[in-house]
């Protein structure tokens, strides 16, 4: 959806902060630059301008400038995160993302069940498979990375 005015709230204790986004590139695509004000740990939600649709991700850990960066993400981390951020916890049931699963368009992916080489495919090209009835997974442009972390997360591939 091209026309709409989506905004980020971060909130961190009794901190908050609002950012507009702007529009991307594509029809559909939104960025927005976060500069949040203190280190912390900040919960994300994303208000997309959509009727009353808005997105909490996972929080995320802010660091003081100067202070050692924090260990790199499990490609199982990164995965789960990448579920609730790129949307997919609003077709895709997954019993470690509580509220997934509210618009029941897509399968249930609380169990393993398709091969990692063959989702890698499909997450990097959706119309390889027929849609179900009138629904069809968007093609989120999803990176070499963003695949192997949701493949990791979705088949459960712990390190």
């Amino acid at each position: 959806m091209d026309e709409l005015a989506p905004t980020i709230e971060a909130k961190s204790d009794s901190r908050k902060a609002s950012f507009a986004a702007r529009r991307g590139r594509t029809p559909g695509e939104y960025h927005v630059l976060l500069s949040l004000p203190n280190a912390g740990d900040w919960k994300l939600t994303i208000i997309s301008g959509f009727g009353p649709s808005k997105v909490t991700l996972l929080p995320i850990r802010t660091i003081e400038p100067g202070a050692p960066a924090p260990a790199a993400l499990s490609g199982f981390d990164r995965g789960h995160r990448l579920f609730v951020a790129k949307g997919c916890a609003m077709c895709h049931a997954q019993a470690k993302v509580p509220g997934s699963g509210a618009v029941k368009a897509g399968p249930d992916l609380t169990v393993p069940r398709l091969g990692s080489d063959y989702l890698k495919k499909f997450l990097a090209d959706p119309s390889i498979t027929p849609p179900r009835g009138d629904m069809r997974m968007p093609n989120l442009h999803l990176d070499e990375r963003e695949i192997h972390a949701l493949v990791a997360f979705i088949n459960q591939e712990r390190p």
